[in-house]
Protein backbone atom coordinates (compact mmCIF):
# COMPACT_ATOMS: atom_id res chain seq x y z
CA UNK A 1 0.00 0.00 0.00
CA UNK A 2 1.75 3.22 -0.95
CA UNK A 3 1.69 6.64 0.14
CA UNK A 4 -0.78 7.83 -2.20
CA UNK A 5 -3.31 4.86 -2.19
CA UNK A 6 -7.32 6.44 -0.86
CA UNK A 7 -7.42 4.42 1.92
CA UNK A 8 -7.78 5.66 5.16
CA UNK A 9 -3.60 5.39 7.15
CA UNK A 10 -3.43 4.86 10.75
CA UNK A 11 -3.24 8.18 12.58
CA UNK A 12 -4.66 9.75 9.92
CA UNK A 13 -8.32 11.38 9.62
CA UNK A 14 -10.31 10.29 6.68
CA UNK A 15 -11.26 13.74 5.57
CA UNK A 16 -10.55 14.74 1.75
CA UNK A 17 -8.57 17.45 2.93
CA UNK A 18 -5.23 15.33 3.40
CA UNK A 19 -3.08 14.88 0.61
CA UNK A 20 -1.85 11.98 1.94
CA UNK A 21 -4.95 10.33 2.13
CA UNK A 22 -6.53 11.04 -1.50
CA UNK A 23 -3.28 11.50 -3.22
CA UNK A 24 -4.20 15.14 -4.63
CA UNK A 25 -2.54 18.06 -3.94
CA UNK A 26 -4.98 20.16 -5.33
CA UNK A 27 -7.60 22.37 -3.66
CA UNK A 28 -10.60 19.44 -2.82
CA UNK A 29 -14.55 20.41 -1.34
CA UNK A 30 -15.97 20.31 1.72
CA UNK A 31 -19.44 19.31 2.42
CA UNK A 32 -20.32 23.00 2.47
CA UNK A 33 -19.08 23.50 -1.16
CA UNK A 34 -16.00 25.67 -0.52
CA UNK A 35 -12.58 24.61 -1.60
CA UNK A 36 -10.16 23.38 1.54
CA UNK A 37 -6.71 23.71 1.26
CA UNK A 38 -6.22 24.61 5.21
CA UNK A 39 -8.14 22.93 8.39
CA UNK A 40 -7.62 24.01 11.50
CA UNK A 41 -9.15 20.82 13.53
CA UNK A 42 -11.25 20.52 16.30
CA UNK A 43 -8.68 19.81 19.18
CA UNK A 44 -6.40 22.82 18.00
CA UNK A 45 -6.92 26.89 19.84
CA UNK A 46 -5.08 29.61 17.88
CA UNK A 47 -5.15 33.03 19.80
CA UNK A 48 -3.63 35.60 17.24
CA UNK A 49 -3.73 36.73 13.25
CA UNK A 50 -4.51 34.42 10.93
CA UNK A 51 -4.37 35.63 7.26
CA UNK A 52 -3.78 34.01 3.57
CA UNK A 53 -4.90 33.67 0.32
CA UNK A 54 -6.05 29.78 0.32
CA UNK A 55 -9.88 28.40 1.47
CA UNK A 56 -9.50 27.76 5.41
CA UNK A 57 -12.00 25.78 7.29
CA UNK A 58 -11.66 26.26 10.84
CA UNK A 59 -12.95 23.19 13.26
CA UNK A 60 -11.53 24.23 16.47
CA UNK A 61 -11.32 27.70 18.80
CA UNK A 62 -10.10 30.62 17.13
CA UNK A 63 -9.47 33.86 19.26
CA UNK A 64 -8.33 37.00 16.72
CA UNK A 65 -8.30 38.79 13.35
CA UNK A 66 -8.90 36.41 10.57
CA UNK A 67 -8.23 37.92 6.85
CA UNK A 68 -8.10 35.59 3.91
CA UNK A 69 -8.75 36.19 0.27
CA UNK A 70 -10.80 33.16 -0.26
CA UNK A 71 -13.49 31.29 1.50
CA UNK A 72 -13.59 30.79 5.23
CA UNK A 73 -15.80 28.09 6.75
CA UNK A 74 -16.40 27.73 10.51
CA UNK A 75 -17.38 24.37 11.09
CA UNK A 76 -19.94 22.83 13.14
CA UNK A 77 -17.82 22.33 16.57
CA UNK A 78 -15.72 25.30 15.95
CA UNK A 79 -16.22 28.87 18.45
CA UNK A 80 -14.73 31.78 17.02
CA UNK A 81 -14.08 35.13 19.00
CA UNK A 82 -12.56 37.15 16.11
CA UNK A 83 -13.12 39.82 13.66
CA UNK A 84 -13.46 37.91 10.11
CA UNK A 85 -12.33 39.44 6.83
CA UNK A 86 -12.58 37.03 3.54
CA UNK A 87 -14.44 36.41 0.19
CA UNK A 88 -17.19 34.29 1.32
CA UNK A 89 -18.06 33.36 4.64
CA UNK A 90 -20.27 29.61 5.97
CA UNK A 91 -20.81 29.57 9.71
CA UNK A 92 -21.88 26.29 10.92
CA UNK A 93 -20.23 26.71 14.23
CA UNK A 94 -20.31 29.72 16.70
CA UNK A 95 -19.10 33.22 15.63
CA UNK A 96 -18.56 36.01 18.32
CA UNK A 97 -17.53 39.10 16.32
CA UNK A 98 -17.76 41.07 12.94
CA UNK A 99 -18.14 39.37 9.60
CA UNK A 100 -17.11 41.72 6.56
CA UNK A 101 -17.68 39.64 2.91
CA UNK A 102 -16.29 40.31 -0.31
CA UNK A 103 -18.95 38.14 -1.90
CA UNK A 104 -21.12 36.81 0.72
CA UNK A 105 -22.08 35.61 4.01
CA UNK A 106 -24.09 32.32 5.26
CA UNK A 107 -25.51 31.38 8.38
CA UNK A 108 -26.42 27.16 8.26
CA UNK A 109 -28.59 25.83 10.30
CA UNK A 110 -26.67 24.67 12.62
CA UNK A 111 -24.68 28.15 12.81
CA UNK A 112 -24.38 30.86 15.36
CA UNK A 113 -23.30 34.72 14.75
CA UNK A 114 -23.20 37.56 17.53
CA UNK A 115 -21.67 40.49 15.44
CA UNK A 116 -22.66 42.88 12.70
CA UNK A 117 -22.59 41.35 9.00
CA UNK A 118 -21.09 43.20 5.89
CA UNK A 119 -21.96 42.32 2.52
CA UNK A 120 -23.64 42.51 -0.57
CA UNK A 121 -25.27 38.76 -0.32
CA UNK A 122 -26.43 37.16 2.85
CA UNK A 123 -27.96 34.04 3.88
CA UNK A 124 -29.37 32.59 6.84
CA UNK A 125 -30.89 29.03 7.23
CA UNK A 126 -33.99 28.30 9.46
CA UNK A 127 -32.56 27.91 12.82
CA UNK A 128 -30.04 29.48 12.62
CA UNK A 129 -28.67 32.17 15.60
CA UNK A 130 -27.91 35.88 14.41
CA UNK A 131 -27.57 38.72 16.83
CA UNK A 132 -25.95 41.97 15.41
CA UNK A 133 -27.08 44.21 11.99
CA UNK A 134 -26.69 43.27 8.52
CA UNK A 135 -24.68 46.16 5.77
CA UNK A 136 -25.61 44.29 2.56
CA UNK A 137 -23.72 47.60 0.99
CA UNK A 138 -20.81 46.32 -1.38
CA UNK A 139 -17.66 45.81 0.71
CA UNK A 140 -15.08 48.65 0.68
CA UNK A 141 -18.28 51.28 -0.35
CA UNK A 142 -19.24 53.71 2.27
CA UNK A 143 -22.52 56.40 2.11
CA UNK A 144 -21.46 59.58 2.57
CA UNK A 145 -22.19 61.36 5.19
CA UNK A 146 -25.23 63.36 6.16
CA UNK A 147 -24.96 67.29 6.02
CA UNK A 148 -24.65 68.68 8.61
CA UNK A 149 -27.69 71.42 8.26
CA UNK A 150 -30.22 68.38 7.67
CA UNK A 151 -29.28 67.90 11.50
CA UNK A 152 -30.06 71.13 12.96
CA UNK A 153 -31.32 74.54 11.60
CA UNK A 154 -29.78 77.67 12.74
CA UNK A 155 -32.77 80.19 13.58
CA UNK A 156 -32.61 84.08 12.66
CA UNK A 157 -31.60 84.80 15.83
CA UNK A 158 -28.06 82.86 16.35
CA UNK A 159 -27.38 83.98 12.74
CA UNK A 160 -27.09 87.52 13.57
CA UNK A 161 -24.77 89.32 15.90
CA UNK A 162 -25.40 89.04 19.47
CA UNK A 163 -28.01 91.65 21.12
CA UNK A 164 -25.34 93.12 23.30
CA UNK A 165 -23.63 94.20 20.07
CA UNK A 166 -26.22 95.63 18.08
CA UNK A 167 -27.65 97.71 21.06
CA UNK A 168 -25.09 100.31 21.30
Amino acid sequence: MGIFDKKKKEGFSSGATNPLTTGRSETMSDETGFGVTTVIGKMIKVVGDLSGSEDVRIEGNFDGKINIEKNLTIGKNAFVKAELFANQVKVEGKVVGNITAKSRVEILSSGSVEGDIKSPKVMISEGAFFRGKVDMGKVGETLPPKAASSSFKLSPESSSPSSKETKK
